[in-house]
């Protein structure tokens, strides 16, 4: 397998993140592609490719962790367009990297869960698709939503993180709500969440699941009954594997 750690990229503003990228060995067309957004309440938090995802790589999956903007960068939706940005910026150098950006699945923890549905929930939106590499689709065909906050209206333990987010605006509380994209024909969700988070209550998430489902889409949804705000349970690893798995092959 290839590692390219630490690929700078300049966002607006002249704020340089980067992005960590494994690849394994194979045939690139064969190789398709997760990308993971970290947690940290927007204001914190940073890319790690060493942790439980890189173990894709050996299912066949290329991994990119990225950064973006953070709210004391930038206010909502910033944090979005970056994540949309990275994803057409995947497209546009599969062919250096080596893998098939066809199929890409987007995952994220706590902040990055957020993000990551809301990615998901505005495919074909073109309204977060801004900077370079447009001639590429920032659509996503699978989401992973680990204790992400999916309604910002209704959040008083975030009340802070989200003010710092939005710059207290009420109405861009509703656009960064990924509740509030809810539609038809939305890419398959997994969503897991800890039943005693003290952060994200898990009502969040069931609200999320009740709206996708109700929309018509297909949502896989566990909860850990001792799971607080983030949580190391094998049935959270084997509901992780399997919808992985199944989405990349």
């Amino acid at each position: 397998m290839q590692f390219y750690l630490n690929i700078p990229y300049t966002f607006p503003g002249e704020i340089t993140r980067t992005f960590d990228l494994i690849v394994p060995d194979g045939n690139a067309s064969e190789i398709p592609l997760l990308v993971w957004i970290h947690g940290g309440g927007w204001c914190g938090g940073e890319k790690r490719i060493f942790n439980e995802f890189e173990r894709f790589v050996f299912h066949g999956c290329a991994v990119l962790s990225i950064d973006y903007r953070l709210s004391q960068d930038a206010p909502f939706p910033a944090q979005l367009e970056d994540c949309k940005t990275a994803i057409r910026w995947a497209r546009a150098n599969a062919d250096k990297y080596g893998y098939n950006a066809e199929r890409i699945i987007i995952g994220g923890s706590s902040a990055g869960g957020h993000l990551a549905a809301l990615v998901g929930l505005t495919n074909n939106r073109q309204v977060f698709d801004v900077g370079p590499y447009m001639e590429f689709s920032s659509c996503v065909q699978a989401v992973v939503d680990l204790f992400g906050p999916a309604d910002l209206r209704d959040l008083p333990t975030l009340q802070k993180e989200i003010d710092a987010l939005v710059c207290k605006d009420v109405s861009l509380m509703e656009l960064a709500s990924p509740i509030c994209w809810v539609c038809e024909n939305a890419p398959d969700f997994l969503i897991v969440h800890g039943q005693k988070d003290p952060l994200v209550p898990v009502a969040q998430s069931r609200r999320l699941k009740e709206a996708l489902c109700s929309a018509g889409n297909c949502v896989e949804y566990l909860e850990i009954p001792d799971g607080f705000h983030g949580f190391d349970s094998i049935d959270f690893y084997n509901a992780l594997t399997h919808f992985i798995i199944s989405h990349i092959k």
